[in-house]
This record gives structure tokens, C-alpha cells and sequence, in this order.
């Protein structure tokens, strides 16, 4: 899901700046990277988390990099932040 989400922003990055206002607007419609985020992989993550619960987090790229840091993080020593009472 990483792989596929950075391969989404390579696709996207920069696109449309050559672009006049009156073409941005089905651009905007066509394109694959918006498509894919804003048609399949937010309606797809509401989906799942009603259906399934937290299944999402299995797969979502932003918990598989924040896990990752946190293992590295443990394997340097680095101590973990205090939280506060109020927060929790």
C-alpha cells in the first residue's frame, strides 16, 4: 500500500501547471492520482472501518511507517515521550 500510494504521488506531482483555469476543471476529474485518492482510497477506508473496524490499520502506509520508526527508534535506545495526564 506504500508502494502504491508514492507511486500515486510520483504520478501526480505536478501536473496540471501548464494547464489553463478553464481545462483544470476536467482535469481535475480525469486524473488518475485524484481518482484514485479521492474516489477509491478515502470512500474505500470508510468502508472498511465500518465493515471491519481497525482491519484498516493492517494496511493503511501511514501506520506501516509509523510502526517502522518506532521499532527503529527502540532498537537506537531513544526513549519514548511522556504524555501527559491531561492528554490521556
Amino acid at each position: 500500500m506504500l508502494g502504491i500510494l508514492g507511486l500515486l504521488v510520483v504520478n501526480g506531482f505536478g501536473l496540471g501547471l501548464d494547464k489553463a483555469p478553464d481545462e483544470l476543471m476536467s482535469f481535475r476529474k480525469t486524473n488518475l492520482t485524484t481518482l484514485a485518492v479521492w474516489g477509491l482510497w478515502w470512500p474505500s477506508m470508510i468502508v472498511f472501518t465500518v465493515i471491519f473496524g481497525r482491519v484498516w490499520c493492517v494496511v493503511c502506509p501511514m501506520e506501516l511507517v509509523n510502526r517502522a520508526m518506532d521499532l527503529v527508534a527502540r532498537k537506537v535506545g531513544w526513549k519514548r515521550a511522556k504524555i501527559g495526564k491531561w492528554l490521556r
